[in-house]
């Protein structure tokens, strides 16, 4: 691995909630405790106005910079954070997922041995324990083989980035929602003929809810998300049913595949096709009502 690696890490703060099981400050030792945390050269806190002074403590001895918008946005504040960023690597990190310690050590190592196209490497994400949490992996994080290789999608928790090469395209959309950006910028790197990579190694374990009326509700959540994004770029989208349809088939298509990769058992498969069905109906739900504009839920 190359021993002169300089990384941007940029924290957002939006992700910052009291009753997480992971806290920011869980976050902060977890980048703290990195294999190669030498090579982080600067901390990029984004938050929204007045960070709290507790927050500001974790970083006491550490070179951070704070950045304070007005507005708090998700990708806001990443894109914020990328900006201001001046190494050649940035990571993208969330204030709810923990890495695991050798991600960084594992991310530069990936880069090292890709030839110049590749823009950036991902890795796999799983969420803590929960009902319905493996089901949930499969429908909302995009990577879970075991295998490393080539990828279509990455998740902007879980990102190594060649600044020199994404700087050009502006980074996020910075529209409000939370589904839609990321996919729409590895679109754009992959249109501009870059390469993404994917390793199993960068591993990252994601909050989550604890009870069902909180899932059903994060699944709404999510497809109004995506129906915000839908409506921002103008692309016409499927007809409800066929919007339905087609994504209980991308979901157990999904569950088929990679259920192994999420140590899903055969007996557990009834329950999770059912999972899907409800799933796919409360993401459609929000959907239309984003679609239709009416207020978030």
């Amino acid at each position: 691995m190359s021993r002169s690696a300089e990384v941007s890490l940029v924290l957002e703060t939006a992700n910052v909630r009291p009753w997480r099981r992971i806290g920011f400050q869980d976050v902060v030792s977890g980048w703290r405790r990195q294999t190669r945390a030498d090579c982080i050269r600067e901390w990029i806190v984004v938050s929204g106005p007045g960070a709290a002074r507790a927050e500001r403590k974790l970083f006491d001895d550490l070179p951070v910079r704070w950045l304070e918008l007005a507005d708090a946005a998700y990708y806001r504040q990443k894109n914020a954070g990328f900006a201001a960023a001046t190494c050649s690597l940035v990571a993208l990190a969330d204030a709810d997922v923990l890495p695991s310690e050798d991600w960084l050590e594992c991310a530069i190592e990936a880069l090292d041995r890709a030839d110049a196209r590749v823009a950036l490497v991902t890795g796999r994400s799983r969420y803590l324990p929960g009902p319905f949490a493996r089901e949930m992996a499969l429908a909302r994080m995009p990577n879970h083989s075991s295998q490393a290789g080539d990828a279509t999608h990455f998740l902007a928790h879980n990102v190594l980035l060649r600044a020199g090469i994404v700087r050009p395209l502006g980074l996020f959309r910075e529209e409000e929602n939370r589904l839609g950006p990321d996919s729409d910028l590895a679109h754009r790197l992959l249109a501009g003929g870059y390469r993404l990579l994917y390793d199993p190694k960068l591993a990252a374990t994601h909050d989550c809810h604890r009870q069902l009326a909180g899932l059903y509700r994060s699944s709404v959540l999510t497809g109004y998300a995506f129906g915000l994004f839908e409506r921002s770029t103008g692309r016409p989208g499927p007809t409800p049913l066929r919007s339905f349809a087609g994504r209980v088939r991308a979901l157990v298509s999904r569950l088929l595949r990679g259920r192994r990769d999420v140590q899903i058992p055969a007996w557990r498969l009834p329950l999770s096709l059912l999972f899907c069905l409800a799933y796919a109906g409360a993401f459609e739900h929000g959907r239309r009502l984003a679609l239709g504009g009416r207020p978030k839920p």
